[in-house]
């Protein structure tokens, strides 16, 4: 079931402001290593739940990895559709700056929490690793995604 949720929804549940099921057409999810992971679809304009299909909202799909949040990143209207682009929820994180911390001497999970926590900004991110070994890095002017993901930085997680 693919399911649509209000931009500040939390509670992923119960099936939020509806199913886009019966309407969505040319759904894929597309995921590089280390890179995009996004969702993409067609949604007819004057289908049941169009109104909900907009920027910021929350679509729950279910992917190989079971069921993944996306974040609406664009629609565009083309001939009675709208070609929607939605972003991994992760990717909330790109907006979320870190000014400096130093991470000394700690395994995958510690540092990640590390790393959550020295964001500008609240989220409702959890960190989990299985990443035993110790390490250390000191983090400076980055958003918490590259943080995370840019493995062509140095002093990235």
């Amino acid at each position: 079931m693919i399911s649509i949720y209000r931009p500040d929804e939390t509670e992923f549940t119960r099936n939020g402001l509806g199913s886009l099921d019966k309407n969505i057409i040319d759904s894929v999810v597309m995921q590089d290593l280390n890179g995009i992971y996004a969702f993409k679809f067609k949604y007819p304009i004057f289908a049941p739940r169009a109104i909900y299909v907009k920027g910021e909202h929350i679509i729950k799909v279910m992917t190989p990895k079971g069921y993944q949040l996306f974040r609406i990143h664009k629609e565009e209207p083309v001939m009675g559709y709208r070609n929607v682009t939605a972003y991994h929820i992760f990717y909330d994180l790109s907006f979320n700056y870190i000014d400096d911390t130093n991470v000394v001497d700690k395994s995958g999970t510690a540092a990640g929490v590390q790393i959550l926590e020295a964001t500008n900004y609240l989220h409702n991110f959890e960190f989990v690793s299985d990443i035993a070994t110790q390490a250390t890095a000191r983090i400076v002017g980055m958003n918490a995604a590259e943080a995370f993901l840019n493995d062509s930085k140095d002093n990235t997680f």
